[in-house]
């Protein structure tokens, strides 16, 4: 399997089964939540509301201009997938703020999203 689709899938897992097991759900966005992720950290230290689609967005951020003013390599290319992953696995909820990110619905959904830009990496690739 290629190293862009394996590494989107790991980090879409790694991300969703950190998020279950070391978020407080009863003190989610709240300003003493006891999330022991690294995103409940900025957001603890920093006052600001930092989720992992902004780290995500962050790390597509400064990769875009590096990739194209060096090209892809196997750094960049993992860096776009796991920045890719972590921006459109919590797109939903800042979407249709109706779907919370807990939700089984929300799961599906971003799941979805992941496929569908597997499907158009395997497109453009070929």
């Amino acid at each position: 399997m290629d190293l862009f689709i394996v590494t989107l899938l790991i980090t879409f897992i790694i991300t969703r089964i950190g998020a279950h097991i070391l978020h407080d759900h009863e003190g989610y966005k709240i300003k003493k939540e006891k999330s022991k992720t690294f995103t409940g950290f900025v957001r603890r230290k920093s006052g600001y509301n930092f989720h992992h689609i902004h780290l995500g967005a962050l790390i597509l951020f400064i990769l875009v201009p590096i990739i194209l003013i060096y090209g892809i390599n196997k750094i960049t290319l993992i860096l776009f997938a796991i920045g890719t992953s972590l921006f459109i696995d919590e797109i939903v909820p800042y979407l249709f703020r109706k779907i919370k990110y807990f939700s089984l619905k929300d799961f599906f959904i971003s799941l979805f999203f992941h496929l569908y830009i597997i499907i158009l990496y395997i497109i453009n690739i070929n």
